[in-house]
């Protein structure tokens, strides 16, 4: 078994290729942590795209929201940040996925959208203006992600929103197919990182 120091030490080695590691729930420590790391790569020069490997069940809304403006923050400054499913990218995290500016998912991956669902405190559910709210904020969130699904029109919309009611399961196919992914993850794909990080070093040590 890989000590917990070594998993970070391989994770933080990959980080200077442009590689996030996003695993397992999605939580405040969870969120501190991918944020810490993508502004850590947006402030790099050398590195123009952004890797993001999910493999997650999910979690926190709150904290899956504040990932994807960093993620966007990204993209609209000239970075490439892509997402990579691998193993599982289901609810919280499969709408991390759909954001990347390309979508992709190793062969034997699974994926599970479904609306949001939050919990209330006392004081929130007796608040009709909050629960309102969160109806209408929620419900935004899923029609965005049917855009980048490619649903274009209303009706589609309205499909893509019944489809995924009551969960969602999808193999690589169907999430192909539904447009949450734009390709499969392959090893060629995956050589091409480091080719690419092989020549952007090579130049940086021949400019000095």
């Amino acid at each position: 078994m890989i000590s917990t120091d070594l998993t970070e030490k391989l994770i933080s080695s990959f980080l200077d290729t442009g590689r996030i590691f996003l695993l397992g729930d999605i939580t405040n420590k969870t969120m501190s942590s991918f944020i810490l790391q993508m502004k850590y790569l947006s402030s790099k020069k050398d590195i123009n795209d952004i890797y993001i490997y999910i493999h997650s069940d999910g979690g926190d809304v709150e904290c899956a929201m504040a990932m994807i403006d960093e993620i966007n923050m990204a993209n609209d400054s000239k970075k490439n940040v892509y997402t990579i499913a691998c193993g599982v990218a289901a609810s919280a995290a499969a709408y991390i996925l759909a954001y990347g500016k390309k979508r992709y998912g190793t062969e034997n991956s699974t994926y599970m959208l479904h609306p949001f669902s939050y919990e209330l405190k006392d004081y929130h559910a007796q608040n009709k203006e909050y629960v309102d709210f969160c109806d209408q904020f929620y419900k935004k969130i899923i029609v965005d992600v049917a855009l980048r699904c490619k649903k274009t029109t209303a009706k589609a919309i309205d499909v893509f929103t019944k489809k995924i009611h009551n969960s969602l399961w999808m193999d690589t196919d169907a999430a192909l197919d539904i447009g949450l992914i734009d390709e499969k993850w392959t090893y060629e794909l995956e050589k091409n990182i480091d080719a690419k990080q092989r020549r952007i070093y090579k130049n940086t040590e021949q400019s000095k």
